[in-house]
């Protein structure tokens, strides 16, 4: 994703965001807050400060939330660099202060060295170049410690930069000159010393040497605009009128194939933001039915259960309604067993008390007959 970031912006943007997502899948907080910064950069790269500003205060938020301080110092670096970009230096040094400030608190010696470099480049522009050289060289020295050699450089050559302002001409071509030989930069990078270098020559009265770096910068990349600029003053200075309208003539074609290019690379975008926007609603669509399937599958699981349940509870009344049943046919045998007894037991009692009980009843009437004529 971070490769895309110089050459396919479209690219990065779209695997940024693809990654995001998964980060938030597998929640993988400070991974979220990396890429958040990463897509943030992305927008800034093609000059849409407003997204690139609402990724990085996303980072701010969800970076208190969850302590996330080093990646906080990050996006209040990238605050800082936007605004710097949109010309509010004064804004961007209170961010830029403050990420050196946090970054300096958790000794993160990666986003110390970046802060200084973004400080130097606010205070350049507030031409404060005592604050550009101590910055600057402080980026140097950190990257230096890091092994970070294209950074190590870059803020060397924003220390030329400083002695430029400061009117030490020499020393700034003298950095210039050790940055462009070193061979450990990017071409972006190399382009940027080589307009360095070629203003400062312009600055020095030496339009010669600037007409030279300037070509050698032009093999690199001949539409870069800054080159054209300065070689054309350079040769505008010089007298030399031809070589002046030649690359003022070729500047201006550059510009109009520019332009078109950027009404392209604005298209480009927004089908990409259309397109990142459409996949967004399909994940959100997506999302909504996997609820919506789980939802189903746990009340499915959940009636299933009851049902079993019932059943259950059915099977056992059932089965102890049986058991019951089966005791109360064996008490019901067994009261008519004793009921049965109990009759025969009766009929035995009444036949054997017959005879007695008549004769005894035969007696006691002859007596209550005869009871007056008995002497006493």
């Amino acid at each position: 994703m971070w490769t895309y970031r110089r050459d396919n912006i479209g690219d990065a943007i779209i695997i940024g965001r693809y990654s995001l997502n998964l980060a938030r899948q597998i929640g993988y907080a400070k991974g979220e807050a990396q890429i958040l910064n990463f897509i943030g950069v992305f927008y800034r790269k093609i000059d849409d400060f407003r997204t690139a500003s609402d990724y990085f205060f996303k980072v701010l938020n969800y970076s208190d939330s969850l302590n996330l301080e080093i990646e906080k110092g990050y996006a209040l670096n990238n605050i800082g660099q936007v605004l710097q970009l949109q010309g509010d230096n004064e804004q961007a040094l209170i961010y830029l202060k403050r990420s050196l400030n946090l970054q300096t608190k958790n000794n993160h010696k990666e986003g110390i060295a970046y802060a200084h470099l973004r400080l130097s480049e606010a205070f350049h522009d507030l031409q404060k170049f005592d604050s550009v050289l101590y910055h600057a060289q402080l980026a140097s020295k950190l990257f230096s410690e890091l092994d970070y050699k294209e950074h190590t450089l870059l803020a060397l050559e924003r220390s030329g930069r400083a002695y430029e302002g400061l009117n030490q001409i020499k020393k700034a071509i003298s950095i210039y000159h050790y940055v462009i030989n070193s061979n450990e930069l990017s071409d972006p990078s190399i382009l940027k010393a080589y307009q360095d270098l070629t203003n400062a020559y312009i600055n020095n009265n030496k339009p010669d040497s600037a007409v030279y770096y300037a070509r050698k910068g032009l093999k690199i990349k001949e539409t870069d605009l800054d080159l054209l600029s300065n070689i054309i003053l350079a040769y505008k200075t010089l007298g030399n009128k031809d070589s002046t309208i030649h690359y003022a003539t070729k500047t201006l074609g550059i510009q109009k194939k520019l332009a078109i290019e950027e009404r392209f690379r604005y298209t480009k975008y927004l089908q990409i933001a259309y397109e990142t926007q459409e996949k967004q609603d399909e994940n959100i669509t997506l999302k909504y039915q996997l609820q919506i399937t789980k939802l189903v599958i746990i009340s499915t699981v959940a009636v299933i259960l009851l049902i079993s349940i019932f059943l259950r509870i059915l099977y056992k009344r059932r089965k102890r309604e049986k058991e019951l049943n089966i005791i109360l046919q064996k008490n019901n045998i067994e009261l008519n067993t004793l009921n049965a007894s109990k009759d025969k037991f009766f009929s035995i009692l009444a036949h054997d008390l017959k005879n007695p009980f008549n004769a005894l009843l035969g007696f006691s009437d002859l007596l209550y007959s005869e009871i007056d004529e008995l002497e006493e």
